[in-house]
């Protein structure tokens, strides 16, 4: 894959984070797709069980945000 010339300068750098609100559906939506069976990525209570405030996107979910 070839990198889009836009960001062939932002390579090293780093920036602030920030936060992207994301629907749970979607969240819910991608984990099937992607066949991800822990219940954080499914289930309200146990991402909150988990210690996270809500749903968590599987690790490969950012890139859909591209």
């Amino acid at each position: 894959m070839t990198l889009p010339a836009k960001f062939k300068g932002l390579k090293g750098k780093s920036s602030e984070p920030f936060m992207v609100e994301v629907e749970k559906s979607q969240i819910r939506r991608f984990a099937k797709a992607i066949d991800e069976q822990s219940a954080i990525h499914h289930s309200e209570d146990a991402a909150q069980k988990a210690g996270y405030r809500n749903l968590v996107g599987p690790p490969t979910f950012p890139v859909v945000l591209h």
